[in-house]
């Protein structure tokens, strides 16, 4: 197999894209990383000493969980508020756009049965004309039956 190449890296983009990770990835996430640890030191320090009061450190720590949760719930409740409202706008004409769709499918449906009996016309009349071809047969053959049945019974009178 044939090795695959790649074009060379340019390398101002990639020393600027390695800049832009480093200041918008990697330090953002190092500084929340050593906060979140400082505060797990916290509690643990004011957990051994006897000074410290473990139930404000609860307290804080709870207050950190439920804060992003809050945040997400009131983004949602916004954004719920939102489309409660745009709902409310489009309701408003809804009835008369929802006539005029049901005018038009209305006409559609008219129009398609109309194309639906002139295309099944001749099959109709072709099936009625075999059907009559088939009675005049029956007819017929019943004759022809009917009269050699009475001609035996004459014969053997």
């Amino acid at each position: 197999m044939n090795p695959v190449s790649f074009r060379p890296r340019n390398l101002l983009t990639y020393q600027k894209h390695r800049r832009e990770v480093f200041w918008q990835i990697t330090l953002p996430t190092a500084v929340g990383g050593m906060l979140l640890f400082g505060l797990g030191i916290g509690a643990v320090v004011a957990a051994v000493q006897s000074q410290g009061d473990i139930s404000r450190w609860s307290h804080i720590s709870l207050i950190l969980l439920i804060l992003p949760t809050m945040f997400m719930g009131l983004i949602l409740i916004i954004v719920l508020a939102g489309v409660i409202y745009l709902l409310t706008k489009l309701l408003v004409g809804t009835p008369y756009f929802a006539n005029r769709v049901q005018d038009i499918f209305s006409l559609i449906g008219i129009r398609v049965e109309k194309v639906s009996q002139a295309a099944a016309i001749p099959f109709l009349r072709l099936s009625s004309f075999a059907a009559a071809l088939r009675a005049l047969r029956r007819g017929i053959y019943r004759g022809i039956l009917s009269r050699s049945t009475m001609e035996e019974r004459d014969t053997q009178l």
